[in-house]
Formats: structure tokens, C-alpha cells, sequence
């Protein structure tokens, strides 16, 4: 998804332990996870197909 529409997916890592503040903001408590506009979230590891469903749901609704 990145490829096809890359001005419009930003993507970052954090560490958790470094910067407890995100963890705490978005209520992480496992990793992977993934947060999409601060909304959408995908705890643990998923498939590509997953991950790609999440993203679409939350364009839909953005």
C-alpha cells in the first residue's frame, strides 16, 4: 500500500520503553502494534492481508 500511494503513508517505530508516553496514549501493551491515525490499531503480528483490511477500514472512515 505504501508503494502504490507513498505521499500518504507515513510510517514509524517506536520503542516502547523509550517513549512510555506513546504507549500510554494509545494504550499499547503488547507489540506488535500498529496504530493507523491514531485510531485504528492491529495488536500482535498479522499477515499482510490483515493488516491491509485494517488500513482500508480506516481510510473508509477517515
Amino acid at each position: 500500500m505504501a508503494r502504490v500511494n507513498p505521499d500518504k503513508v507515513l510510517a514509524d517505530m517506536v520503542d516502547a520503553q523509550s517513549f512510555p508516553n506513546l504507549s500510554d496514549r494509545y494504550q499499547v501493551s503488547s507489540v506488535p502494534a500498529t496504530i493507523i491515525n491514531g485510531e485504528a490499531q492491529q495488536i500482535g503480528a498479522a499477515p499482510e492481508s490483515q493488516l491491509v483490511d485494517v488500513i482500508r477500514r480506516q481510510m473508509a472512515s477517515a
